[in-house]
């Protein structure tokens, strides 16, 4: 009875042993399918597209580091600009206010249009142009100064993302 119990287990450890060469040889061929396709000068072709698809890729990430770079250096010279504009602003709005007050002038003004051009005289024209400055200032830092990036449409797929060889 034994004897035979064993030759039963001997019989299904056979079989499970063949079934698992089967598999191996099965996976044998693939691979040497595999090989073939990799040997070919199609492959060779495609693993150059996707090499130069990176360099691209890499080339266009460079650009634009040093394009944001520029364009930090570029926002800094502006902002600094924009600075002096506003302190100057600040500085002739104090010193109207000074000679103004120093003067002892009433709050009355002209406004005159005319074609060749504007003239307005108040005493509180120093209390507009530091308005005018102000709001200059932080409209620029709102709209200008700012940097936004630009994120691509997650529609664009690159081959080498979508699990290519």
């Amino acid at each position: 009875m034994q004897n035979a119990n064993q030759t039963g287990q001997a019989q299904c450890q056979d079989q499970d042993l063949l079934a698992i060469i089967d598999d191996l040889n099965y996976n044998i061929e693939g691979l040497k399918q595999h090989i073939a396709t990799i040997e070919s000068p199609l492959y060779d072709k495609y693993h150059a597209t996707l090499l130069a698809q990176y360099d691209e890729q890499m080339s266009l990430m460079k650009y634009n580091a040093g394009l944001y770079d520029w364009e930090q250096r570029a926002s800094d010279v502006m902002m600094w600009i924009v600075v002096a504009v506003v302190a100057a602003g600040v500085v002739f709005s104090g010193f109207q206010l000074y000679m103004a007050a120093r003067l002892g002038q009433k709050a009355d003004g002209t406004f005159e249009v005319s074609a060749t051009g504007m003239k307005v005289t108040s005493t509180i024209i120093g209390v507009l142009i530091l308005a005018m400055s102000i709001a200059f200032m932080l409209i620029f830092v709102d709209k200008v100064y700012t940097i936004q990036t630009q994120i691509p449409p997650a529609s664009i797929s690159y081959p080498a993302a979508q699990g290519g060889h």
